[in-house]
């Protein structure tokens, strides 16, 4: 943990443009440590036996796998699922009457429930080009047409409150809005794969 406590230390001011080439470069070696270390293990082993299984490369998967783990799980995005946990003792503390029953009640439902209330770290902003002009109708009755060659965002914080979808049978806005664990349609959060990155 001091590993990864130092390499998100060192990591996060190079992305935004205020790191050094020493911190680079240790980054760069806590990467490789990280790494060997997974390859050891039996969890490594059968990563490898199935990514090639899969006709995949094993070891960038891992190494992706293992970026996703370092940045988003441990701390990364603002920071990671730790922010989300933060969250969720937020909400806690907000009403322990109301919410420690219902984290005892599900324990999952309740963490599925938190990451489409307020996302799993950041709000999952991923910039897109929009390849061809089309129109749609939003879930709530607003028309959008997105022009051919402009920018785009998708923002899984924004997604994971569409009423046509977390809406209800009514599609109601106030009820995609309720945080409720449990709810129908758990199963269709809308989540972002992290983009590969070499560590």
């Amino acid at each position: 943990l001091r590993s990864l406590s130092e390499w998100t230390s060192k990591y996060l001011p190079l992305i935004a443009g205020f790191g050094s080439e020493s911190a680079g470069a240790r980054c760069r070696e806590l990467g490789q440590l990280f790494e060997a270390r997974l390859l050891e293990s039996e969890f490594g082993s059968r990563f490898l036996s199935e990514a090639k299984s899969r006709h995949m490369d094993g070891k960038a998967r891992l190494r992706e796998l293992l970026f996703s783990f370092a940045f988003a799980g441990y701390g990364g995005n603002g920071p990671g699922v730790t922010l989300m946990v933060m969250w969720a003792l937020q909400v806690i503390r907000e009403s322990p009457a109301t919410y420690v029953p219902l984290f005892k009640r599900d324990p999952s439902a309740f963490v599925l429930e938190m990451a489409r209330f307020r996302g799993g770290g950041g709000a999952g902003m991923n910039p897109f080009v929009v390849l061809e002009t089309q129109t749609y109708t939003l879930g709530t009755g607003v028309v959008k047409t997105e022009q051919a060659g402009t920018m785009g965002g998708t923002i899984t914080t924004h997604a994971n409150r569409d009423p046509s979808v977390f809406g209800g049978p009514s599609h109601d806005p106030s009820y995609a809005n309720a945080f409720l664990p449990g709810r129908e349609n758990a199963d269709r959060l809308f989540h972002t794969e992290p983009i590969t990155h070499p560590l």
